[in-house]
């Protein structure tokens, strides 16, 4: 009953741990840690987070905010400025075959123009 009343704060299940192995230490990683920054979340928060956050949060506010976080490896504003850059060379080729595909059209009604003069020369005579 003694060990009991000495570790109120463990689980259930690592008193029962405790009580077989009683040399053995625990860890406390939770213990002193620095908890989220966001409202509701009481998670711990990232050591490598420039926010301070944890990863749900984190992710959440650079999708918000348009942010970056390489602690999270949320990477919303530099993929963001890729797919941007990507739509521009995709509408810059589509605009130079816009320019060939109308050079062949009038270059095609142009022939087209010839073959009906010289049809019409032909059944004039």
């Amino acid at each position: 009953e003694g060990e009991g009343e000495e570790t109120p704060q463990l689980s259930k299940r690592k008193q029962k741990k405790l009580e077989r192995n009683p040399r053995k230490a625990f860890s406390r990683a939770r213990e002193n840690c620095e908890l989220c920054c966001g409202l509701p979340c009481n998670n711990p928060c990232s050591l490598k987070c420039t926010s301070r956050m944890c990863r749900q949060c984190c992710k959440e506010k650079a999708f918000n905010e348009s942010l970056d976080c390489e602690g999270h490896r949320v990477f919303i504003r530099s993929n963001r400025e890729k797919a941007k850059l990507r739509n521009k060379e995709i509408l810059g080729e589509v605009g130079n075959a816009d320019d060939t595909i109308d050079n062949t059209d009038s270059s095609v009604k142009a022939s087209n123009l010839n073959s009906d003069n010289t049809e019409s020369a032909l059944h004039t005579d």
